[in-house]
C-alpha cells in the first residue's frame, strides 16, 4: 500500500502536487500484473468530481499498455470486465 497526501510534501520536481494517479502510473507494471494475472481487486474511495475519473483514466491507460494495445480499446475493455466482475469498486462522493 502506498499513500499520498497532495497538500503535503514531497512534491514533484517542478513543485506540482503528487496525486494517487501519479503513484499508480509509477507502479503500472506491478499494478497491471496484479490485476491481469493475480486477479487483484481495485477499490477507489474519495472525491467523485475529479480524482475518481483521473484514477480510472490512468487505470485504463496502464491496462491498455500491459495488453500491448490502446487505452481506448484494450484498456477500456479490461476495465469493463473488472466492473462486470465486481473487481473494480468505488466509494466516491462529490
Amino acid at each position: 500500500m502506498r499513500t499520498v497526501f497532495s497538500r503535503e510534501p514531497p512534491y514533484k520536481p517542478d513543485g506540482g502536487k503528487i496525486y494517487v494517479q501519479d503513484l499508480m502510473w509509477e507502479d503500472r507494471a506491478a499494478l497491471s500484473e496484479a490485476i491481469l494475472t493475480g486477479k487483484a481487486y481495485v477499490y477507489v474511495c474519495g472525491d467523485g468530481k475529479s480524482m475518481s475519473k483521473s484514477v480510472e483514466d490512468v487505470l485504463v491507460r496502464l491496462l491498455g499498455e500491459a495488453k500491448s494495445g490502446s487505452a481506448e480499446k484494450e484498456g477500456a475493455a479490461e476495465l469493463k470486465l473488472l466492473k462486470e466482475r465486481s473487481r473494480y469498486l468505488t466509494d466516491v462522493w462529490s
